[in-house]
C-alpha cells in the first residue's frame, strides 16, 4: 500500500509540475523584435568647377568623412549646368549668379539644395540613419 501511495504521490507531483510549466509558458509573451527601419536612400550631387577653392574644400571634406558624392564640372558639362540651374530655380534659389559649389542632397527622392553647404550642419543630418 505504501508503494501504491508513493507511486500516486509521485504521479501527482509530476502532473503538478507539468501544470506549473504549462502555465508559465502561457504567461511568457513572444516579444516580436522591433522591425528594422528602412535605410535612407540618398545621393549627393556637387555642381562646381575644378578650380574653385570652395568646391575643392567640400570635396576634400566629403572624402575625409567617406561620404560618397557625384561631382559635375559645370564648365565642361552643359547638361549638368542646365540641370543645376533648373534645380536652383525649382527651389526658389535661382538668380543672376550663384556661389559654388551648389549641392543637391537627394534623400528618399526629396531634393535639398544648398549653396556652399557645411558638411556637419547641412549634409550629415540629412543622410544620418536614425
Amino acid at each position: 500500500m505504501k508503494k501504491a501511495f508513493l507511486s500516486l504521490a509521485l504521479i501527482f507531483i509530476g502532473f503538478a509540475l507539468l501544470g506549473i510549466v504549462a502555465c508559465e509558458k502561457e504567461n511568457v509573451k513572444d516579444e516580436d523584435p522591433e522591425p528594422e527601419k528602412p535605410k535612407k536612400e540618398w545621393t549627393i550631387h556637387v555642381y562646381g568647377r575644378p578650380t574653385c577653392g570652395y568646391c575643392s574644400a567640400l570635396k576634400s571634406g566629403l572624402d575625409a568623412e567617406s561620404i560618397p558624392y557625384l561631382f559635375y564640372d559645370i564648365d565642361t558639362d552643359n547638361e549638368k549646368k542646365s540641370e543645376m540651374w533648373a534645380k536652383l530655380n525649382a527651389a526658389g534659389m535661382g538668380g543672376g549668379s550663384v556661389g559654388l559649389p551648389v549641392v543637391d542632397v537627394v534623400v528618399d527622392n526629396v531634393s535639398h539644395m544648398f549653396i556652399r553647404p557645411n558638411i556637419e550642419e547641412d549634409i550629415k543630418p540629412l543622410i544620418a540613419e536614425e
